[in-house]
């Protein structure tokens, strides 16, 4: 009698043990931004039934805690900082007016009725091309010149983190080494005055709710 109880609860337990967590199929990529800029990251996914999407950002500062982003599900304006855009089988976050304050790592945690996955973290580079004042002394004075120039070529060949600029192919973002890929994506923003940047191409897909503050 023990050994048919025993049979049947296991029997009834077989589809909840079949059943996987959601799956991530498109994982969210790095991002850059110009200040004031704006940023998407993007992911997809399937799982059973209804999908939740959470996002996080880590905390920059001890201890370097995952931290809830507070939604703004509905349609927003280019003021609205954090924008949660959901999709047919996924969700974007876009963070608007970029700032150094927004430098840091991004994740989703997408869940269903049978537990929850992570996504992998990316990250946040905001650049400037604004680094020289009169004189050719670093700072930000809204004046795009030589000193600019002068400022940038001192800080690439000093080694200097924020002249990390570009990745492999002029691609804008930091890759940790100093070549000429670094002075492509300044050129770039140089003369764009810092507004156009290489973003991650967003997944094939149609939104559900379309925000109409977006721009193209």
């Amino acid at each position: 009698m023990r050994s048919l109880c025993a049979l049947s609860a296991l029997i009834a337990a077989l589809p909840t043990l079949a059943q996987a967590d959601p799956t991530i199929t498109f994982q969210p990529e790095s991002g850059v931004a110009c200040p004031g800029g704006k940023v998407f990251f993007n992911v997809q996914a399937t799982g059973t039934g209804q999908l939740g999407y959470q996002w996080q950002l880590e905390a920059t500062s001890p201890p370097r805690q995952w931290i809830d982003i507070q939604p703004v599900e509905a349609p927003g304006d280019m003021r609205t900082h954090y924008l949660f855009i959901l999709q047919e089988n996924g969700s974007s976050l876009r963070i608007a007016l970029a700032s150094k304050a927004d430098v840091t790592r991004y994740r989703c945690i997408v869940s269903d009725s049978t537990g929850s996955t992570v996504s992998n973290p990316v990250s946040l580079a905001v650049l400037e091309a604004d680094v020289g004042m009169q004189g050719g002394q670093p700072g930000s004075d809204g004046v795009m010149d030589n000193n600019d120039f002068i400022v940038f070529i001192d800080g690439f060949f000093q080694g200097e983190t924020w002249a990390d600029l570009g990745m492999q192919g002029g691609m804008a973002g930091p890759d940790g080494t100093f070549d000429a890929n670094d002075f492509i994506v300044y050129i770039d923003l140089f003369f764009n005055g810092c507004m156009e940047l290489h973003e991650p191409s967003p997944p094939p897909h149609t939104p559900l709710l379309p925000d109409p503050g977006i721009d193209p």
